[in-house]
């Protein structure tokens, strides 16, 4: 139903500075332990509280911990619902551990974690 983004379609898009919005949907805690360098937080249960942070106009990719996590579609669905364009919004189904697994670059809190 939507679209999706490899690791690497996605790693390139983040290397040449692509207007992207990374969005990490797993909970804040988790997302402050351990994220995908560049993105932004809208934890799933915050989903309706928090909307208004995205740029309807700048494309979308969404994550969740891995290619299992629920959560991811039913964010993407709850902005087709809100009226975003679904062909603004992307999926990255491999999810934080997929991007791990590659050893690409991540960070927690404000600093750099690995590369």
């Amino acid at each position: 139903m939507f679209a999706t983004i490899t690791k690497e379609a996605l790693k390139e898009k983040l290397d040449r500075g692509e207007r992207i919005q990374l969005i990490d949907i797993r909970s804040y805690e988790s997302y402050f332990k351990e994220r995908i360098r560049g993105a932004r937080s809208l934890a799933y249960e915050h989903i309706y509280d928090r909307i208004e942070i995205l740029d309807q106009s700048k494309p979308i990719i969404l994550y969740g911990e891995d290619e299992n996590d629920p959560f991811v579609t039913r964010t993407a669905e709850v902005l087709i619902e809100r009226n975003f364009d679904a062909a603004n919004i992307s999926i990255y189904t491999e999810g934080l551990l997929g991007w791990r697994a590659a050893s690409y670059f991540t960070t927690s809190g404000d600093e750099p974690i690995s590369s």
